[in-house]
């Protein structure tokens, strides 16, 4: 089902050793038994970025301060874990708690939109020497099957950050109404056999090229033909279309909204082997009336994401997926004049599931008035590292870029958050 991905990661296998090196000085425990648990508990093959563009609330979502001046209107609630209270408005996600690890404690320096998008997209800050690639061009470079029959990264209602200098290969295919079958899929006006001709004859003017032109531009340019043509004639494009969804599926995710159909496409493109798939949720720069804007999104992504999360226990692909929900940054605790919540890099929160990390946790702590991280800062860089470990990649490890400059997958100086897996 998986289309050789497991063949990628076992060749990952050989980076055990340095991983659990570095997670037996952070845990305390020997560099073997470290290596020991790493072969236990790395089981991340695919990857779901829940991406919440414009950065959402902390305050009025994960991270509530109900009677404070800095609270609010919302009420918190229980969840099926004692002594973990979130959102009223999302009693669905409260109810599947036991599977979700809530970091409380996100901190960054980035407070512009396009420039935190970036860090939290790569782990990286901007920098004009070098573009960094996404991580789900990451993903798509570690875990993904050059020869898979659909793209290895696959971005629904947006455009995503792109592959940096990963190549266009590791771009993704762009979906902006997920529901349907992929737009051009099918040749118009030809039948398949008339396509497959002109694809050769498209090879025949490529090699004439090739003997007088740059032969990266022209491999580069073969490979995108190539998948493109591979997608059109494969029988798992069908996981794209979910008009044969039953009233069941549209009661759960949704499917009145393009958020709730990302959520149970990429739950369709995970099972058939696709290693990364990015659902974006527009409108959380709640510069005004925020509390009007956070319910109504709230009401968007509470069925959806609690769906997604279920549904991939259910079929057994939790274990081996990562699910991650974050924006590029928080909302400001301290509510404006017009009744809305400003950037917020300094304290914020995002949630992860599945891929073997341990659920039913909150990580860190913010003060009281939601000013200040108060316990256990999580860094941006820190959370990429978690995630590459996961999937049982070392995160020091070099890449070159074309111009010969060695660039960590992560920043070295990020540290592994340990009780994502303790």
């Amino acid at each position: 089902m998986n289309c050789n991905i497991e063949d990628h990661f076992s060749r990952s296998t050989f980076l055990k050793a340095g991983v659990g090196g570095l997670m037996g000085v952070l845990l305390g425990s020997s560099p073997l038994r470290a290596a020991q648990e790493l072969v236990r508990k790395v089981q991340a093959k695919r990857c779901i970025l829940l991406w919440m563009s414009g950065g959402p609330s902390q305050m009025d979502t994960w991270d509530l301060k109900p009677g404070t001046t800095n609270g609010g209107t919302f009420k918190s609630i229980r969840t099926r874990v004692p002594g973990i209270r979130i959102s009223e408005h999302l009693p669905k996600l409260a109810a599947e708690m036991r599977d979700l690890a809530v970091i409380r404690s996100m901190t960054s320096r980035e407070g512009n939109h396009d420039r935190a998008s970036y860090l939290v997209h790569t782990g990286y800050s901007p920098q004009a020497t070098v573009k960094h690639p996404s991580l789900g061009s990451m993903v798509s470079f570690e875990m993904g099957d050059p020869n898979f029959e659909l793209p290895n990264f696959v971005s629904l209602n947006g455009g995503s950050r792109g592959p940096g200098f990963l190549g266009p290969e590791h771009r993704p295919l762009v979906i902006r109404n997920p529901g349907g079958p992929p737009e051009n899929l099918s040749p118009r006006g030809i039948d398949r056999t008339r396509q497959h001709k002109r694809m050769l004859l498209l090879q025949e003017f490529e090699k004439s090229f090739e003997k007088t032109h740059n032969n990266s531009a022209v491999e580069a340019h073969r490979d995108v033909y190539e998948k493109a043509q591979r997608l059109m004639e494969s029988r798992l494009a069908k996981a794209f279309d979910i008009s044969g969804a039953g009233r069941s599926a549209q009661a759960a995710y949704g499917l009145d909204n393009s958020f709730g159909r990302g959520c149970l496409v990429a739950r369709r493109l995970v099972g058939v082997g696709v290693p990364f798939v990015e659902v974006q949720l527009g409108g959380w720069d709640t510069h005004r009336e925020n509390f009007d804007a956070i319910q109504r999104l709230s009401s968007m992504l509470d069925p959806a994401f609690a769906s997604l999360v279920r549904d991939l226990r259910a079929d057994g692909l939790l274990d081996e997926t990562l699910v991650i929900w974050m924006g590029e940054f928080g909302r400001t605790p301290r509510i404006n004049a017009n009744v809305g919540r400003d950037h917020f890099p300094r304290a914020w929160s995002a949630v992860v599931a599945g891929g073997g990390i341990s659920g039913g946790q909150v990580i860190g702590e913010t003060s009281d008035d939601g000013m200040e991280v108060k316990e256990n800062p999580v860094h941006v860089p820190d959370l990429f590292a978690s995630i590459a470990y996961a999937f049982g990649i070392d995160h020091t490890k070099e890449l070159v870029t074309p111009e010969g400059r060695p660039i960590t997958f992560v920043d070295k100086k990020a540290k592994i958050i340990p009780q994502l897996f303790g």
